[in-house]
């Protein structure tokens, strides 16, 4: 996938740093309902590892969290039936890679 990287994070404010240089990647382009409209999906997946400090046996809890923001799909007048129902099957089918 373009642009995809991978960092460890020892705190909120690390990983939020990333998230935050993320968005300032997207790809925008204007269209007529949106001037920033997202043209490329984005995911962002946050892996955490959590330890019990009052217990003694240290117990470990792994979580995993993702946030997908998805690109627009804009109808226009321009379009025809047969044109929408191509962007739809891209869309699903790059839908279909993120799963």
């Amino acid at each position: 996938m373009k642009g995809l990287s991978q960092h460890h994070v020892k705190n909120e404010e690390e990983a939020l740093n990333y998230l935050f240089e993320g968005e300032q990647r997207k790809t925008l382009a204007a269209t007529k309902m949106n001037e920033h409209s997202s043209r490329a999906h984005s995911v962002f997946t946050i892996y955490v590892e959590s330890k019990s400090r009052a217990e003694s046996t240290e117990k470990v809890i792994h979580s995993k969290l993702l946030l997908v923001d998805l690109a627009g799909n804009e109808r226009t007048k321009k379009h025809d039936e047969a044109e929408r129902i191509k962007e739809a099957n891209y869309i699903n089918k790059s839908l279909s890679f993120l799963e």
